[in-house]
């Protein structure tokens, strides 16, 4: 015999070989097993339903960055329609309420408005007056001419 074919040798290669042909398939299972436990483990993750918002109530205040803001009017008065309530956010330039003397000042600025409109109408007809006067002259002017 060879030193290479030895019996000892030949014996050592079947049983490496017996133990990689048993392994193999141990290996294959436990791979198997691992990606089907995945995918279980994955559609479990999608069968599991979104979180419910929660909303949480407690005591406290909230103030704006800037700090608690006086608001004031230039009109005395007595608020007689507040159209926010503790708590609602405001823009800027929103009205917040109404004063008692509001629809007097309303009354006051349509007034205002309806004399401006009747100046300008009146300004109107006397420029037309003026113009129909001079054109009178001028054709005075050529007559005499």
């Amino acid at each position: 015999m060879t030193p290479d074919r030895s019996p000892s040798f030949l014996t050592r290669n079947r049983i490496l070989i017996v133990l990689a042909a048993l392994a193999l398939p141990a290996l294959l299972v436990t791979l198997l097993r691992m990606r089907s436990q995945r995918q279980q483990a994955a559609k479990e993750e999608a069968a599991i339903p979104l979180p419910v918002q929660v909303k949480v109530a407690a005591l406290g205040r909230v103030e704006p960055a800037g700090g608690i803001v006086n608001i004031a009017s230039p009109e005395q008065g007595i608020i007689s329609r507040l159209l926010v309530g503790v708590g609602d956010s405001v823009l800027e330039g929103q009205t917040l309420a109404y004063l008692n003397v509001y629809d007097v000042r309303l009354a006051e600025r349509n007034f205002a408005a309806s004399q401006l409109i009747e100046a300008e109408n009146a300004l109107t007809a006397q420029e037309a007056v003026g113009s129909a006067q001079i054109l009178e002259a001028d054709t005075r002017v050529e007559q005499v001419d």
